[in-house]
């Protein structure tokens, strides 16, 4: 990747109904609770004891309720009440174990803390465990649970025999909690999953009445008999993503040093990190499909030796030691990149397009702009090329992951353009009729050979969120299971296929989250590990909703986190002018290579969530472009002058780059070109070693004195001659030519003498052949002087006579007129 030329909830009494079936039920007995409350009295439903059979969540409540609530943002995690004057304990949940049952005998243990959030001391306190109205839950009842946050009626009462005392605790105090129970204590009635609460009653400060101070909630999957039932397989996107840090600069050396951005990278590859943890995750998995950059790759390969970091404010500069810092990250990315191929091993690896680009924005604001869709086919074959080759495997390059997997048909085309097959789709995008009361396989056709396969939103939703601490990532896992196990019961002899796909930039901790849920689902014997190719493979479900929604239904969030069209057309014009510079370098590929890799950076999903770094690496790429380009350049003329009126015009290039240049030459032109005449150059064609100057000499030829405005121009020559870089105009002064009016007049003047000489050497030559008489010579009889030769035309003598018409002597005058001349 080197290149040679360089340029030296609020409280209250809130109910969510768990679907169709029961609102008004639920509704009467909501607002009787929620009298009693306002009374100062606390209503309490009574404990059901009977529910479905196995396989009862496949009761008509619609599955599409999850889906609802995924669509008002990421999935709400179980809720808890929060300090307030009417329940000032908070409680939080930190660990159910196990995190399911199979069986009556299994016992479990709910651990948490426990916070004093009120202004009075609690006292005479204990714990107890609720298990909501005692029957399973579908998944619309799960949404409206993790709802909650307050005490509700339908948190159900506490579970009798169970509990432990809770000492006093001071205002602010908190303290650790563990609530034992066994299964049949819990009596649960059959294999689902059920809300598990935890709740404290006691008295606040002199009060001593008993009282509800507060609760906080989980799910708890029951699953004793698994035989009858078939697995639900899950496939899981598992992206190995970051924002790009190679730039195209090199140091100019022999090893030709890589350059970075920052060092980041090096703190998520090492130990520890996100990306060292996010592929150690993943590889604990059985089954897994991995979403890779081939950028990221190329990246930590060039890491993994000597590299240099970018100082601040020289991201468009020539990279040099003075401007760089030593990377610290050569050891980490070299145990990264052998973790991540020992983990890829015997997966499946989908090579996203190289350096990760926007599909949405591209198809949104691109239309129209030159080269979009070559570098879009180009970024799909450099994936997968890279991909294989730096983790030695064998990958697939069919697969399109548009940011968090929203579409449209816009969206959908530009996938296809890059050769995908397959799309990766958000449920919310395409969610399940309310009409359907199951969960549908992710796999459905959308037309012209094309697939869309859609994540289940809510479960995908689940690691989106912040899960940082232990409360949270439990409450997910617990989430993860209760879900999945749903989906598995609500159909039981129908097999399921569904999606999970996580955000691009998934964390550590949502990493550990995730493959410790899916690890525990395949233990709970109700899920199996798959893939992407796998579940793609699964029958398509009639009632899927297979259309894809309108570009008016793209989500607004999404669209306005688009890269502009502004940006798109400064990344395709860093192409152009990477074109023309291409076609004078005798070494292009050491430039080509890692500036078609920055400017498929340029468009990378990843600048959504850092769009001043983004903007900052397209400045860096395009000034570091223009530093080359200017390298090449005419030397500067102020004036100059040409005495006489011919001789020559000189103008110098200058090749800035340490390699040689060719295909150029200079055009030289006069502003007034009836005043000067500019000839062909020596030499017509530059070729110009490494940071050397060379000046071209153009013959000229002047007609007057005076100033004539020069303008100089570099040229590509080929089949597609372009102009290069700027200009360069200076004044010629000419000087020493004779006025033109005086070459007139003497021109008039040499006419007239050559006039007079021919006139005189005429009259001469005529008076030679034609004397006038002497006027003293004797005269004849006939009146011819004596002595005389006879004239043209006469008889000299001793010649006979002419013998005219009549047989007599003519005259000498008609002698002259009728003499003939020749034989």
């Amino acid at each position: 990747m080197g290149e040679a030329a360089r340029y030296a909830g609020g409280p209250g009494c809130g109910l969510r109904p768990g679907g169709a079936a029961g609102r008004y039920r639920r509704a009467a007995a909501l607002a009787g609770a929620c009298a009693l409350a306002l009374l100062g009295g606390f209503a309490v439903a009574p404990v059901a004891q009977a529910g479905p059979a196995q396989g009862a969540a496949s009761a008509k409540v619609p599955a599409a309720g999850a889906v609802t609530a995924a669509s008002a943002g990421k999935t709400r995690l179980p809720g808890a009440s929060k300090p307030s004057t009417e329940y000032p304990v908070a409680l939080s949940i930190d660990s159910v174990s196990p995190s399911y049952l199979s069986g009556g005998s299994s016992r479990i243990t709910v651990s948490g803390t426990v916070t004093n959030g009120g202004r009075k001391a609690v006292h005479d306190a204990h714990l107890g465990l609720r298990t909501g109205s005692g029957s399973p839950l579908h998944r619309s009842d799960i949404a409206a649970v993790a709802q909650r946050t307050d005490p509700v009626s339908g948190d159900g009462q506490e579970v009798p025999g169970i509990g432990s005392p809770l000492a006093d605790l001071a205002p602010g105090a908190s303290r650790p909690f563990a609530v034992t129970a066994k299964a049949s204590q819990l009596q649960l009635s059959t294999s689902g999953v059920y809300e598990l609460a935890v709740d404290v009653k006691g008295s606040a400060g002199e009060d001593p009445t008993e009282v509800t101070l507060g609760i906080a909630r989980t799910f708890l999957p029951y699953y004793p008999d698994p035989r009858e039932t078939k697995k639900t397989q899950i496939a899981t996107v598992w992206p190995v993503t970051h924002t790009p840090q190679l730039v195209p600069q090199n140091l100019p050396d022999t090893a030709q040093t890589p350059v970075l951005s920052s060092d980041d990278l090096a703190t998520e590859l090492a130990r520890g990190g996100r990306l060292n943890e996010l592929v150690a995750a993943g590889g604990s998995l059985s089954k897994v499909t991995w979403a890779v950059d081939g950028d990221l790759l190329d990246t930590a390969y060039a890491m993994s030796s000597d590299y240099r970091v970018q100082q601040d404010g020289t991201q468009g500069d020539s990279a040099g030691r003075s401007n760089t810092d030593p990377g610290s990250g050569s050891d980490q990315a070299t145990a990264w990149l052998d973790l991540l191929r020992d983990a890829v091993k015997g997966d499946e690896v989908v090579a996203l397009p190289y350096g990760d680009p926007d599909l949405a924005s591209i198809a949104h604001n691109g239309s129209g702009i030159a080269g979009l869709k070559t570098a879009l086919q180009r970024a799909s074959s450099a994936g997968d090329v890279t991909t294989d080759f730096r983790l030695r495997t064998d990958a697939r390059s069919d697969v399109a992951w548009p940011y968090q997997g929203h579409i449209d048909p816009q969206v959908v085309g530009t996938a296809r353009t890059a050769g995908s097959t397959v799309v990766l789709v958000n449920g919310s995008d395409m969610p399940t009729p309310d009409s359907v009361w199951h969960t549908v396989n992710a796999v459905r056709p959308i037309g012209k050979g094309v697939k869309a396969l859609v994540s289940d939103a809510v479960v995908s939703d689940i690691f989106a969120g912040d899960l940082r601490t232990p409360a949270a990532r439990e409450l997910a896992v617990q989430r993860f299971l209760a879900e999945t196990l749903t989906i598995t019961l609500e159909q039981p002899n129908q097999q399921r296929s569904i999606l999970v796909m996580p955000p691009r930039n998934l964390s550590a901790d949502a990493a550990a989250t995730l493959a410790e849920a899916m690890a525990k689902a395949t233990q709970g014997r109700w899920a199996d590990q798959a893939t992407l190719g796998t579940v793609a493979k699964a029958p398509v479900d009639p009632d899927a909703n297979a259309k894809i929604p309108s570009t008016a239904k793209y989500p607004k969030a999404a669209r306005a986190g688009q890269l502009s069209r502004q940006a798109l057309a400064g990344a395709m014009g860093i192409q152009g002018k990477l074109d023309v510079l291409m076609q004078i370098l005798t070494q292009p590929e050491h430039v080509r290579e890692p500036f078609n890799a920055a400017i498929l950076r340029s468009m990378s999903t990843a600048w959504r969530t850092d769009r001043p770094g983004g903007r900052l690496y397209r400045d860096g790429v395009q000034g570091y472009l223009e530093s080359l380009s200017s390298a090449v350049r005419l030397v500067e003329k102020r004036s100059t002058t040409l005495s006489g009126d011919s001789g020559v015009i000189q103008v110098s290039v200058e090749n800035g780059l340490s390699q040689p240049i060719e295909n150029l030459e200079v055009r030289l032109y006069a502003g007034s070109p009836t005043r000067l005449t500019v000839y062909r150059p020596t030499p017509e064609r530059l070729a110009i070693g490494g940071e050397l100057k060379k000046s071209i000499r153009f013959p000229a030829k002047a007609s007057v004195n005076g100033t004539v405005r020069m303008t100089a121009q570099l040229w590509t020559t080929g089949d597609n001659p372009r102009s290069y870089g700027s200009p360069v105009t200076f004044d010629l002064q000419v000087t020493d030519v004779t006025n033109g009016v005086i070459w007139v007049i003497v021109g008039g003047m040499l006419l007239v003498l050559l006039a007079g000489v021919r006139f005189y050497f005429q009259r001469k030559k005529r008076s030679a052949d034609d004397p006038d008489p002497d006027p003293e010579a004797e005269v004849s009889p006939e009146g011819d002087p004596e002595g005389t030769t006879a004239r043209p035309g006469t008889v000299d003598e001793g010649n006979p006579p002419q013998e005219g018409p009549a047989g007599g002597v003519e005259g000498p005058d008609r002698t002259a007129r009728d003499e003939k001349v020749g034989p």
